[in-house]
């Protein structure tokens, strides 16, 4: 339940309190409150002036409605329609009202109004108004830092998970041997090439600015990114090389054909 607003004039008189919400983008008072203040014995019923009126209304801007719970007694409720009214049609419908307070009302509507434009009220906001607000807060914080908090954050906690559980190297890593094995080179005969491979790899990497790291057994393991880059630059030529030799061939380098 909101509070009623009490402004102060600048002489700090109390100015007539009327609750003012801010839904729609300009302060507004609610139909039942408007009702209230007119001193009528059931407020709901300002609702069938506004909509007899709605037409002159609507000539001092578009009359906002919302759904609202109405009590239709002996603790009954159903559901109805709140009108939600600017400056301008709130002093209309305290003329057309015809209610025991209509004069008075007319009065507080133009003095809490007036408290509002020279800063002395802050209209109360929604409270799905506020969530709505605060909802797209969080969400553009999120969507504009999280990027940069994942990229710091995500080597870490990797780094971190796998010392923990060097299975994970198996999915977030590679091996040498994986990179031999999936070359298919035979284990037997390949301990000089992985020596030369894992050198070979390592010094790519610095160059590159790519993480290495090392398991339990401290063995050392690659960003699968790297490695495919390292194969494409060299891993592969490395390779072929050992294999020839292993084959008994001379493997000659290539050489781009010169322009006639």
């Amino acid at each position: 339940m909101q509070n009623p607003q009490t402004p102060k004039n600048p002489e700090g008189d109390r100015v007539n309190p009327i609750q003012l919400v801010h839904e729609h983008g300009a302060p507004t008072v609610r139909d039942v409150d408007l009702g209230v203040r007119l001193g009528m014995r059931k407020p709901t019923n300002i609702r069938t002036t506004i909509e007899k009126n709605r037409d002159e209304l609507e000539r001092f801007g578009s009359l906002h409605a919302a759904r609202a719970v109405i009590e239709a007694g002996k603790g009954a409720q159903r559901e109805g329609v709140e009108y939600q009214l600017n400056e301008e049609q709130a002093v209309l419908v305290c003329i057309l009202s015809r209610a025991p307070r209509a004069k008075e009302c007319r009065a507080e509507v133009v003095s809490v109004f007036t408290a509002y434009r020279r800063g002395q009220l802050v209209p109360d906001l929604d409270r799905a108004a506020i969530g709505g607000i605060m909802k797209g807060i969080v969400n553009k914080a999120l969507n504009e830092a999280l990027p940069s908090m994942i990229a710091e954050l995500m080597p870490q906690a990797l780094e971190y998970a796998m010392a923990r559980d060097p299975r994970l190297a198996a999915v977030c890593g590679t091996y040498v041997k994986d990179v031999l094995d999936k070359a298919g080179v035979p284990s037997k005969g390949r301990r000089g090439l992985q020596r030369r491979l894992t050198n070979a790899l390592r010094a790519y990497c610095e160059r590159n600015d790519h993480a290495v790291r090392r398991d339990r057994r401290d063995v050392l393991i690659f960003d699968p990114q790297a490695v495919e880059a390292f194969m494409r630059a060299e891993g592969a030529e490395l390779i072929a090389e050992h294999e020839a030799r292993r084959a008994g061939q001379t493997v000659l380098p290539f050489r781009k054909p010169q322009e006639a």
